[in-house]
């Protein structure tokens, strides 16, 4: 075995198992990490080594994924019953997501660290944690002891940038991280929430005064100075939802080069770098909204789990980061595990675009597999909901967004609040309301009542739907209030964006001629059909261009279509309720 940790596996448990000064030090760590578990959280166990942190977590009642480089250790695991696998922490995101991330004693010096953050990242879900245990620079009964022999080069090794440490008759490039470093490394991706010192005051493992040592300093581990310096530090990093910019697809894609793509796309309409994937995955809808034709069961798509997947692989390649999942509704998908699953594993971030009727039934998948949640949220009480919506679902809806939040705390999970006459009065209200749930964000959108985009004929003249049509004058009141009664951050819509809803009431009442919006979206982002046509947006005909043959073909097919697109003078476009910059 030419890997020091293989040879390392066999005392490693005498070394770090039964070591009185090893057995506290695990202590302090699993003590850590369980104020941040819920009951049977799923925990990823990377760098498992011999497989004692993953017994100990099995006992607590917690489900877990053991993997380790080391196929010597993995090996030890397995011989102790645990369920190991040889992986390395930068492919970490093909076993997730998780609820949390252990990476323990010094594991996290012996990578480059902004890779095993980003490993992290791909496999811990939203407000989930990871706890890294880094051996610091500053370790001062080691620099004490180091000195008292005369040993100049040890006492200071550690503020080296590289130091080869001896391992089982090898040696392995060890990084001394400092808690600053380390946070700086698994930024943008985590956040620091707890960071405590180990053995300030403690002698490293095998010293007969370490366990009395450690119980004087337990105490003081997170005490200002304290806690960063020792022999290892216990860092607590809790996973935030990123931006796509940040993202391993897009670093080093700054906006200079996504602007100038973008102009380019839009010059020949060929798509060579896509910003979003939009997933419309089902034409089934439960509920009865009087301004959308989409009904009944799931069933029947040709945009399977599988053909997805491969969608969001091929999208990834692009560039892409993002992929929206909408329909209908795509909760009513019987293959719903295995579709985000796919997507997810595709390294893509999932956004679900829910009316929330079966939320509550999947919140424990939803919470496990996407990045964002978009809650459709018409009314502010049972009457007003089964107004807009057709349905008596406000109570369905509500159970669903708890449970969410109960599976997730750190998901993100707004609201969208189409604006039609059925609501119109009672805005501020929904918005309240949301806030009375815990979401972290209301948005607005105007209803569009005369396109086919939601599976209607577009309306004509007596057609029903028009009754719908919001009043502009006490609409433009309403939006100015909500303005000024919302909280800074809260209402994620711009003065722009408002006042559009309202342009477009105007435009609708023939008051003013009708506008298009700064839009990039059919450059920018493509949205795959049911039936794996392509459209360039939601409301644009691809005509006739679909993915049967991929991602790359399609795009191709519609590029004569974007290559003549002039959204200034396209009467869809005019009518549009729904725009985006993404470029």
């Amino acid at each position: 075995m030419d890997d020091p940790f293989d040879r390392h596996a066999v005392d490693y448990d005498a070394a770090w198992g039964r070591d009185p000064v090893a057995a506290a030090f695990r202590d302090e760590v699993h003590a850590t990490l369980a104020r941040h578990l819920p009951p049977g959280a799923l925990v990823l166990d990377a760098g498992c080594g011999i497989g004692l942190d993953a017994l100990r977590l099995q006992r607590s009642g917690h489900r877990v994924v053991a993997m380790d480089a080391s196929a010597g250790m993995v090996a030890q695991a397995r011989a102790r019953g645990v369920d190991a696998r040889v992986h390395r922490v930068e492919d970490a995101g093909s076993l997730g997501p998780v609820d949390a991330a252990l990476l323990d004693f010094g594991v996290i010096n012996c990578l480059a660290p902004v890779a095993a953050a980003q490993g992290l990242a791909g496999a811990v879900r939203p407000g989930g944690v990871a706890v890294v245990v880094p051996m610091p620079r500053l370790h001062p009964t080691w620099t004490a002891r180091c000195l008292a022999r005369g040993d100049l080069r040890g006492a200071v090794g550690r503020l080296r940038p590289v130091v080869e440490v001896p391992v089982a008759g090898g040696t392995v490039r060890t990084r001394y991280l400092s808690g600053r470093e380390l946070a700086r490394a698994f930024s943008p991706w985590f956040e620091v929430v707890e960071q405590r010192g180990l053995g300030f005051f403690t002698p490293p493992p095998g010293s007969r005064l370490g366990p009395a040592l450690a119980r004087v300093e337990r105490p003081l581990r997170g005490l200002p100075l304290l806690r960063s310096v020792g022999d290892h530090l216990v860092v607590v990093l809790r996973r935030t939802a990123v931006p796509a910019e940040v993202l391993p697809a897009a670093v080093g894609e700054g906006r200079l080069r996504r602007r100038r793509e973008t102009r380019r796309a839009q010059r020949t309409g060929e798509v060579r770098r896509l910003r979003v994937l939009v997933l419309h995955l089902t034409d089934g809808c439960n509920s009865r909204c009087a301004a959308c034709d989409f009904r009944g069961p799931a069933g029947g798509e040709a945009l399977t789990a599988p053909v997805a997947a491969r969608l969001a692989r091929e999208a990834r390649a692009m560039g892409c980061g993002e992929v929206l999942l909408t329909g209908g509704e795509p909760l009513l998908r019987p293959d719903l595990e295995d579709l985000l699953r796919g997507v997810r594993l595709a390294g893509m971030r999932p956004t679900l675009l829910t009316n929330g009727l079966l939320l509550r039934r999947h919140a424990a998948l939803v919470a496990r597999w996407c990045e964002e949640v978009v809650v459709s949220l018409d009314g502010c009480d049972p009457a007003s909901y089964r107004a807009a919506r057709g349905v008596d679902g406000f109570a369905a809806v509500q159970a669903g967004v708890l449970a969410l939040r109960a599976q997730a705390p750190g998901l993100v999970v707004r609201a969208r609040v189409t604006v039609t006459a059925a609501n119109q009065g009672r805005l501020l209200e929904i918005a309240q309301v949301a806030r009375d749930w815990g979401l972290a964000a209301v948005s607005f959108l105007a209803a569009d009542l005369e396109g086919d985009a939601f599976g209607r004929a577009s309306a004509g003249p007596g057609d029903p739907v028009l009754t719908l049509r919001p009043d502009p004058q006490a609409l433009r009141r309403e939006l100015a209030e909500l303005r000024r009664a919302l909280p800074p951050g809260f209402l994620s819509d711009s003065d722009a964006a408002l006042d559009r809803i309202w342009q477009r009431a105007r435009a609708d009442q023939g008051l003013e001629a009708p506008r298009s919006p700064r839009c990039d979206a059919p450059w920018t982002s493509v949205v795959v059909q049911p039936d794996l046509s392509l459209r360039p947006c939601f409301f644009l005909d691809g005509g006739g261009a679909d993915a049967r043959r991929g991602l790359a073909a399609g795009l191709h097919a519609l590029a004569p279509r974007l290559a003549a697109l002039d959204i200034d003078r396209h009467p869809t476009c005019q009518r549009c309720v729904c725009w985006a910059r993404l470029g």
